[in-house]
């Protein structure tokens, strides 16, 4: 076997957030919102190795466990062990070597699998990696970092069952022979990174989880999501790295409703966070949503990054660095506040290496694990909401659909087979709209658009007769032949255009047809904005002018009546502009006078351009001025910045929107 250096291995691996791009940008999705489903995946694998091995091929059971992301995404931890591998035929070990006559094998990792579609034959590429275990009597246990990746076709059996063929490309370090005397010690790359070949088929068997059948979605979501936070990182402390506080943010797409791309970078505070630190870093991670309905949504992540150290910078020993790459592996959970913003909680370790380039490593025992804990807030910019799952019917709803349903079909058979209306039994149905007995042409009448079901429409003298509210007569007096059909079409036609609904080409509604929610009030992080609040003001300690504006976006829920304020303010300070901005959460009451006055008390938390992070707290009250008309309401506050350290007395107007 030729010998090359493994960078397709890495280009392939490269290619897979490409590859994601295109799933999601070629063929539209199905109308239904993606929902976490899950998959066991027994395998059979044949691991054909490089010389550099000098054993034998091994034939491998496995296993795999699929959390699929919808249809195109899937993140697959895998298992696969073989024991008794013996040395390859004909391979006579280095004279003195001590080599033991047999190696038992486990191989254990994940892999991110992105699929070309989900029809009955659908292609895929895969890419991730593990550890390669090793065990024999002379040398013990020895683990060894693996990378793998390629692609293969997967093809339906029956209805939810799936095969699978594939082929990978299955990279490891090996800086010697495995088996002594295996190949010239010549022929091994310079960086020691080997290339062996692994071809397996499977059978993926779903067991829970799936679609939910919503609102459609077609690619990638649109919106851009950007999310500050701050962290702390404990480094470990084999690197020498003191307790680190950052600040930072994310941004980047989703690319289903499970599945999102976030580029990051961030900066490292001082303990009393007020100062910049000598280091930042960047880079970029894959999350995983495994819920995304109401409530708390937890998340899995993956990612590389790269930390710089400024000239500036010494660690613990007083020496200066200059930078130190890493992987990155945790997760956490969200709590959403509406459709489009949600509070972030996470975790994640940093994998780092202490004397060696990351790129270098052989074994997951030179790997060393530092734990970052973030905070932040997740906003979406012109994302619309996520779809949601339709309510689930009660038990009495759904007893009693069942059975207008089975009267309406037995109604249905009766008038298919021509029986007399007059025998035909009353059929229980909701009220639903009143229409005219006998009215001279022309006329309309309101026909109900069901979700689910058909529209049967019955007329002449034959059907006309007595019965609830719920039954609707009509007759043909004064009607010309012929003009029943027209009548019935035009209402049917009108109403169906009511309903949002016209065949052929699709005309924009009238706007007065469907009377809908006004659109024109500004939205913020999905919410909309109440009113505006400039304002003016002046603090003290040191003295500054200020100037600002302020929003009201509504209470946070029924349950948590706390108003969610953001706030910007400017100010002119011995001739050096200031600026600083945040969002205050304000629970206020109405004291019940003529003069309407409404207390309030706030706190918040701000970014600013003279002390990096602010908490700031504040009451005040709005009160009305004037009468009728010319009524104005206007607010006082006394504003504590960086909890009370310093001090703004401001006066502004309230101007609902």
């Amino acid at each position: 076997m030729t010998y090359r250096r493994s960078r397709s291995l890495i280009g392939a691996l490269r290619l897979l957030p490409v590859a994601a791009l295109l799933a999601v940008l070629g063929p539209p999705a199905l109308a239904t919102a993606q929902d976490v489903s899950y998959s066991v995946f027994p395998t059979f694998e044949e691991l054909r190795w490089d010389d550099a091995w000098g054993l034998e091929d091994a034939r491998m059971p496995g296993i795999r466990v699929g959390i699929d992301f919808g249809p195109f995404f899937s993140l697959q931890p895998f298992y696969a062990w073989k024991d008794g591998v013996g040395i390859r035929d004909g391979l006579e070990p280095t004279e003195g070597s001590e080599v033991a006559g047999s190696y038992d094998l486990q191989l254990l990792g994940a892999e991110f699998q992105v699929n070309f579609g989900h029809g009955a034959i659908a292609p895929f590429v895969k890419g991730g990696g593990g550890v390669l275990r090793t065990e024999d009597d002379v040398a013990g246990r020895r683990d060894r970092i693996l990378l793998r990746g390629g692609g293969g076709v997967s093809f339906a059996l029956g209805d939810r069952a799936r095969g699978e063929v594939f082929g990978e490309r299955f990279t490891t370090r090996l800086p010697s022979p495995f088996i002594p005397g295996a190949v010239d010690s010549d022929d091994v790359p310079d960086d020691g990174l080997v290339n062996s070949l692994v071809v397996g088929a499977g059978l993926r068997l779903p067991v829970g989880g799936g679609y939910r059948a919503t609102e459609g979605t077609f690619g990638i979501l649109p919106g851009i999501y950007i999310e500050p936070y701050v962290s702390r990182i404990d480094f470990d402390s084999r690197l020498r790295l003191p307790r680190q506080y950052t600040a930072g943010g994310r941004a980047g797409i989703d690319l289903n409703q499970n599945v999102g791309l976030r580029a990051f970078y961030w900066r490292g505070v001082n303990d009393d966070i007020d100062e910049w630190d000598d280091l930042d870093s960047y880079g970029a991670e894959l999350q995983f949503a495994l819920n995304t309905g109401p409530g708390i949504s937890p998340f899995l992540l993956v990612g590389a990054g790269r930390i710089n150290f400024k000239d500036d910078f010494r660690d613990l020993d007083d020496v200066a660095r200059s930078r130190e790459d890493h992987l990155t592996l945790g997760g956490g959970f969200a709590i959403g506040l509406g459709d489009n913003t949600r509070i972030e909680l996470g975790a994640r370790s940093l994998f780092m290496t202490v004397d060696e380039e990351i790129g270098d490593v052989t074994s997951p025992d030179q790997l060393v694990a530092n734990w970052q804990y973030s905070a932040g807030v997740s906003v979406a910019l012109g994302a619309r909401p996520r779809p949601r799952a339709a309510p689930t019917p009660t038990d009495p709803d759904r007893a009693r659909f069942e059975r207008e349903l089975e009267a309406l079909r037995a109604e249905n058979e009766r008038l298919r087979r021509g029986e007399d209306p007059e025998r035909v039994a009353e059929v229980p149905t909701r009220p639903a709209v009143a229409v005219a007995d006998t009215l001279p042409a022309p006329r309309t009448i309101l026909v109900p658009v069901p979700e689910v079901g058909e529209i049967i429409l019955r007329y002449g003298p034959e059907y006309a007769r007595a019965a609830p509210d719920t039954t609707v007569r009509v007759d043909t007096l004064g009607i010309q032949p012929g003009q029943i059909d027209a009548l019935v079409s035009e209402a049917v036609r009108r109403e169906l255009e009511r309903a949002g609904i016209r065949p052929g080409v699709p005309v924009r509604p009238d706007p007065t047809v469907v009377p809908e929610e006004p659109e024109e009030r500004l939205r913020i992080a999905g919410r909309r904005l109440n009113a505006l609040m400039p304002y003016t003001g002046a603090q003290v300690s040191p003295g500054e002018l200020l100037l600002g504006v302020r929003g009201d976006l509504g209470i946070v829920s029924e349950s948590i009546p706390v108003d969610i304020i953001p706030d910007v303010t400017f100010g002119l300070f011995g001739g050096s502009p200031t600026l600083m901005a945040g969002v205050n959460g304000r629970f206020g009451w109405n004291v019940g006078s003529e003069r309407m006055v409404f207390p309030y008390v706030e706190a918040g938390a701000a970014l600013s351009s003279r002390k990096f992070i602010t908490v700031n707290l504040g009451y005040g009250a709005e009160f009305d001025v004037g009468s009728g008309d010319s009524t104005r309401r206007l607010f006082v506050q006394h504003r504590g910045v960086n909890a009370f350290r310093e001090h703004q007395f401001l006066i502004g107007i309230r101007l609902p929107r």
